[in-house]
């Protein structure tokens, strides 16, 4: 028998969509394979590294409120 680890803790929840489909680092940290789902994180400001559609690695700036849950689409 087998279970799946819980989601992270945080005060905020973040999934993560990229068109590549290759992984995101949030805040520097080790990379999370995309799509990311339920990621648990802090509220306030977020750096998401991506590798985006032509190829180029690219960041993006993201706030997240507390008890929110927000869903980020990257290309």
């Amino acid at each position: 028998r087998f279970e799946m680890p819980g989601p992270e803790a945080g005060e905020a929840r973040l999934n993560v969509v990229t068109s590549s489909w290759k992984p995101v680092r949030i805040d520097s940290r080790l990379p999370t394979p995309s799509p990311a789902w339920d990621l648990g994180v802090a509220a306030g400001e977020h750096v998401i590294e991506y590798v985006d559609g032509a190829g180029t690695l690219t960041s993006k700036t993201v706030s997240i409120a507390a008890g929110e849950s927000k869903t980020i689409t990257l290309k």
